[in-house]
């Protein structure tokens, strides 16, 4: 939960489960989107996400995930 009005949150994933990643990622956006909950789609209105060009460690895929502006309160 974030109680600023911003938050980033790095994900390092393994490179062969980037695919599973980035469906589970789009999954959840559409679905906050779409819930009738306003607090809901202000979580999918403030959620951006970036795939790092640079390898993490033992070659994991790091993803940026921005939260601008935070739904405060919500998890």
């Amino acid at each position: 939960m974030f109680s600023t009005d911003g938050g980033v949150i790095l994900n390092f994933v393994k490179a062969d489960k980037t695919a599973d990643f980035e469906m589970v990622m789009g999954k959840l956006k559409d679905a906050l989107a779409k819930s009738e909950k306003p607090e809901r789609k202000a979580q999918a209105a403030g959620w951006k996400y970036f795939k790092a060009a640079e390898p993490g460690p033992n070659g994991a895929v790091i993803y940026v995930v921005i939260r601008d502006p935070v739904a405060k309160g919500a998890e």
